[in-house]
């Protein structure tokens, strides 16, 4: 199968790989042995993000203190680090 590289970098996928993404928008794109690799990827929903903010135990104040330090835009280094 093959698919055409236009300018300014537009790959043009074949209508088979696109139907195989499955409605997917966007696709992680690495180059390993001078091939190209395609992975598609999911939009995370809010309660996958809600799941790993708690699986990593971050907290209200963690948050607030981040956003905080942010904020100062000193450069110093942030809270935790």
């Amino acid at each position: 199968m093959r698919a055409k590289l236009k300018d300014g970098n537009q790959l043009i996928l074949p209508e088979e790989v696109v139907a195989a993404l499955d409605g997917c928008d966007y696709v992680d794109v690495e180059v390993k042995e001078n091939r190209l690799v395609l992975s598609p990827l999911r939009q995370a929903n809010l309660d996958d993000v809600y799941e790993k903010i708690e699986r990593l135990g971050i907290t209200e104040q963690d948050i607030t203190n981040a956003v905080a330090w942010a904020r100062r835009g000193d450069g110093s280094v942030a809270p935790g680090s």
